[in-house]
């Protein structure tokens, strides 16, 4: 289940930045990683590389689905995900498309799939 989408910054691994996932979606209250930042810039553990409206898809569909619960869905995205997009204009651009989702939606709905397969 290799994917490009999200690459993990040195000097963290990929458990740290599972953790970090699991906290910014409140799956888990404590967290216990060190971010290695200076004051002036803030080092995340993990950086999105896919595209932008599949990275919506992905934070919108684990919300919808209740996998995670947050009401600050937009700012999270933006935050943690894609600090520098319009979040509300690509989630619309993809809303008009004929099947109300954006192109390449499949491969997220997969992978969640097959994440869920894992834990049965």
């Amino acid at each position: 289940m290799e994917r490009s989408w999200i690459i993990v910054n040195s000097p963290y691994s990929v458990e740290d930045a599972s953790l970090y996932w699991l906290k910014m979606f409140r799956c888990v209250d404590e967290y216990n990683i060190i971010l290695k930042a200076s004051t002036e810039e803030i080092v995340r553990p993990f950086e999105w590389q896919g595209k932008v409206n599949l990275c919506i898809y992905l934070n919108d569909k684990l919300r919808k689905e209740k996998y995670v619960t947050t009401s600050k869905n937009n700012h999270i995205i933006k935050q943690h995900f894609l600090p520098d997009s319009d979040i509300a204009n690509s989630r619309n651009q993809a809303q008009l498309t004929k099947t109300g989702k954006p192109t390449g939606y499949e491969e997220v709905d997969n992978i969640i799939s097959e994440i869920l397969n894992t834990l049965d």
